[in-house]
């Protein structure tokens, strides 16, 4: 196994994933017991990693759906439909057996639903009513339900990003068929995630919502320090047969702020460069590999910054630079050039994209790299 592997900076596969087994044997006594789950984290926290894991290593049959960019309802019922035609695909395979489940399940009050084969290989749902989409989804769901009984199959029906529904005039709607389907299903398990933990919170635990309390809620912290350590001692023993020292890993996790992503990206460079040199790593090594992974993501932490209003910018260089406490302040408000209203505002939308955390009263950025390039290159966003 090539150190890249070791490393990962998607999906987190075979060694690489650690940190995460208690949540694994969580999430499959959930799935094996019936019950659904919601899984929240900052985005790159190895959300999907972890749903991923879970599934394979149990073998459970699963469609995974990410609804991120879906900005229409009926782009939402796509997303689905297209899964639900996915998994029957992929659990009968006797298609003239799901036309006739189908003859049988659509003429008792869905008539005008169209079911054929692409190619005479895939599934394809076509709903009768375009506009009446909360119905077509249920009824999709419902389908999918007595087909799986029909096999004696039982799946996994992973949403990703399902805070995302939320923005849609028909969210309730939605919201409301998935609850009624998901009370009764015997066939399926859902697992939704979402990276808008405001959002989430709303959708499942405000009691005026249709998905209140409809499942277990599971949240993402970041890896222990221990087991990083152990991680890397293991992998550079494999690597370089010897042991990193303890300031090299001190470093890496303090630059990296144990965010899952950074600490793997920041590892990729580090190996990359010290397999160049053949040398064992030292401090100024982990600090060279940082400083070229800030470069290498520059423009694209500053375009992501160009979709900021100018107050959060403000905000987020401030707190960059190491402002944690008192953001309404009369010494924020002079260096920002801001009231303390307008920041107030601004400290709320960045809370509800999940970019800064607020405890104890003091403000933090979630993602170390973004961090250090506002520290390091944009300090003119800010009054001297």
């Amino acid at each position: 196994m090539h150190f890249e592997q070791y490393f990962p900076l998607g999906i987190v596969r075979g060694d690489a994933f650690v940190g995460r087994e208690d949540e694994a044997a969580w999430l499959n006594r959930n799935i094996q017991a019936g019950v659904h789950t919601l899984l929240s984290a900052p985005r790159r926290y190895g959300k999907s990693s972890l749903v991923l894991y879970t599934l394979e290593h149990g073998h459970i049959g699963f469609i995974e759906i990410d609804l991120q960019l879906c900005r229409s309802a009926k782009a939402v019922e796509k997303k689905i439909i297209h899964g639900i035609e996915q998994i029957i695909t992929q659990t009968v395979k006797e298609k003239d057996k799901v036309l006739k489940l189908a003859q049988s399940f659509f003429q008792k009050s869905h008539k005008q639903w169209k079911i054929g084969l692409k190619g005479f290989v895939e599934v394809m749902i076509e709903p009768e009513r375009y506009e009446d989409i909360a119905n077509n989804i249920l009824t999709a769901f419902q389908f999918l339900e007595s087909v799986l009984k029909a096999e004696g199959k039982k799946i996994v029906f992973f949403i990703d990003e399902i805070q995302e529904i939320h923005h849609l005039v028909e969210s309730l709607e939605i919201q409301g068929a998935i609850r009624h389907f998901a009370q009764k299903t015997s066939q399926i398990v859902f697992i939704f995630s979402g990276s808008n933990r405001r959002l989430l919170t709303q959708m499942f635990n405000n009691k005026n919502m249709p998905l209140y309390q409809l499942c277990d809620y599971m949240s993402l912290n970041k890896i222990p320090e221990s087991i990083y350590i152990d991680y890397l001692r293991k992998i550079s023993k494999k690597t370089w047969n010897k042991v990193i020292s303890n300031d090299v890993i001190s470093t890496i996790l303090e630059l990296s702020g144990r965010h899952p992503r950074r600490t793997y990206h920041l590892c990729l460079y580090l190996w990359r460069l010290i397999d160049e040199s053949k040398k064992a790593p030292v401090i100024e090594d982990v600090k060279k590999s940082w400083e070229k992974l800030i470069k290498s993501e520059l423009k694209a932490v500053r375009f992501f910054l160009s979709k900021k209003s100018t107050s959060q910018l403000k905000i987020l260089t401030y707190i960059a630079l190491n402002h944690h406490t008192e953001l309404t302040g009369k010494d924020a408000q002079r260096t920002l050039n801001l009231s303390s209203t307008a920041i107030s505002k601004a400290l709320q939308q960045l809370e509800e994209d999940d970019l800064i955390e607020h405890e104890d009263k003091a403000y933090t950025i979630l993602d170390p790299l973004l961090k250090s390039v506002l520290s390091q290159y944009e300090t003119e966003l800010i009054d001297p």
